[in-house]
């Protein structure tokens, strides 16, 4: 599907709960959009975006999506709720000069958001000796500072040939902010899941992502080549790579904070750490055991710049669920106990928390407290205890390491927060 209009005008596209399959664009020189080729800002939809290919003598680009920013005006884009699975972009032939994204290419002057997508199992095919860039998702030349990626999956996207950056996501000489995705399962040469390349005059943020299970050549997670990238509250594990398993960075700036990343010791930086991180069977979901729970920071300054976490996960559940959001995509949410949280609170203070030794529970001006009750992170009640005084401070020194619930009742108001016991 190819969408434009009069060039004087400045239209928007709307594509929405659209089948858009079985799409092949075959070209003596370059093929590109077999699925949607847009130049105009767009809502991209609800949309299955499956089976297309382009397949070019010259080269191939954007088998799912392509949008292709300022030829005619500046693009702005809301792509979110879509599934872009098993696209093929291929260009084998002894002209082959590159080959650009199996499932979504977004290029030149765009702006806009891209969000809650599935982009899956596509492919790139591509001559040997041959570039190619972003097998699931490629962002090229995009100067918006405001561009955003985020609460995507991009998994099991794969190539065939010699050289492909970014087997999940190419980032390339392009600007934007890349948070609550899952990138897993993916295959690059440089970059299994992610590359960040030549963006030295830009900058990439990537805060809260999951990158695992991926495979390359150099940098099994994350690739990064003369590129300005900030990585901050994300976990990059489990990731497979004859170099740099984790992270690849082949110069310029790479400045890490509060991650989880694979290593013989923690990856250089302000609250780094390398602990297994515990999911659950999908891989992404964190178990409420971890130790990554609240090991993350709310807001960061580097270089001068601040930087804050989403105000929400993956799932679109609030984070910090507490004071810090948990490293990675997922923010760990409880089982419920089956009663309302009022609007006001109590007089309570629980401190320190999370602990490693005492936990206080503390009630001021007056307030009654009746009960306390402590569940697990599965919503199982473990403890149950009436205290019915007023400004009663209760104090826990037992607790095993973990995630806990607890619930404060005083007459006819609930309070309750998470403890995180280390």
């Amino acid at each position: 599907m190819l969408a434009g209009a009069p060039i004087a005008a400045s239209p928007w596209i709307v594509l929405r709960n659209n089948r858009i399959s079985h799409n092949k664009v075959t070209a003596v020189s370059y093929a590109a959009g077999a699925g949607v080729e847009m130049y105009y800002s767009m809502i991209l939809e609800g949309n299955e975006i499956s089976y297309n290919e382009t397949n070019g003598s010259g080269g191939a680009d954007g088998a799912g999506v392509r949008i292709n920013g300022g030829v005619h005006v500046p693009v702005d884009l809301e792509i979110r709720n879509n599934l872009i699975t098993y696209n093929k972009a291929i260009s084998n032939t002894a002209t082959t000069s590159i080959v650009i994204s199996g499932g979504m290419d977004i290029f030149g002057d765009c702006s806009g958001t891209v969000t809650n997508n599935t982009i899956s199992f596509n492919e790139i095919g591509i001559a040997l000796g041959v570039e190619s860039y972003g097998t699931g998702v490629m962002v090229e030349d995009v100067v918006d500072t405001g561009f955003l990626f985020e609460n995507n999956l991009v998994t099991f996207n794969t190539y065939s040939g010699d050289i492909c950056l970014g087997g999940g996501l190419c980032i390339y000489q392009s600007n934007g902010t890349y948070q609550n995705n899952v990138i897993q399962n993916n295959i690059g040469s440089q970059g299994g899941g992610v590359a960040v390349a030549y963006n030295s005059d830009k900058k990439a943020v990537l805060m809260n992502n999951t990158i695992t299970g991926n495979t390359a050549d150099y940098g099994g997670g994350l690739y990064v080549i003369d590129a300005n990238t900030i990585v901050i509250n994300s976990i990059i594990w489990g990731n497979m790579a004859y170099e740099g398993y984790s992270i690849y960075n082949d110069g310029d700036i790479l400045e890490v904070r509060y991650s989880d990343v694979e290593g013989t010791d923690p990856w250089p930086g302000e609250g780094n750490v390398n602990v297994i991180p515990q999911f659950l069977d999908d891989g992404y979901h964190l178990y409420g055991m971890t130790s990554l729970l609240n090991a993350g920071i709310t807001e960061i300054s580097i270089s001068g710049e601040v930087y804050n976490c989403p105000a929400y996960d993956i799932d679109g559940e609030a984070r910090p669920y507490h004071t810090q959001p948990e490293i990675g995509a997922d923010e760990v949410t409880f089982v419920s106990v089956n009663e309302s949280i009022p609007v006001n609170g109590l007089a309570i203070e629980i401190y320190p928390n999370p602990c490693t030794e005492l936990l206080t529970i503390a009630c001021s001006n007056g307030v009654m407290m009746d009960e306390i009750i402590l569940y697990n992170h599965n919503g199982q009640e473990i403890m149950h205890q009436l205290i019915a005084q007023p400004n009663a401070k209760v104090e826990f020194s037992a607790l095993p390491a973990g995630v806990y619930l607890l619930k404060v009742i005083a007459g006819n108001t609930i309070q309750k927060e998470k403890i995180v016991k280390r």
